[in-house]
């Protein structure tokens, strides 16, 4: 199924999916630890924890 998608893509969805949060969390960190307060919650989808060969997330 790795052959149905684009490296551009796969790409995209790593930006999102896993940089864009790290890119998030880089962002409002400095300014939680300057407060000494803050809260991250993160949601997922089920695609986080079980994962099927080729299905789009």
């Amino acid at each position: 199924m790795i052959e149905a998608f684009s490296i551009e893509e796969l790409q995209h969805e790593m930006n999102v999916n896993y940089f864009g949060i790290a890119r998030m969390f880089k962002a409002v960190l400095p300014d939680m630890r300057d407060r000494g307060d803050g809260l991250i919650i993160t949601i997922s989808s089920l695609t986080g924890r079980l994962v099927f060969p080729g299905f789009p997330t």
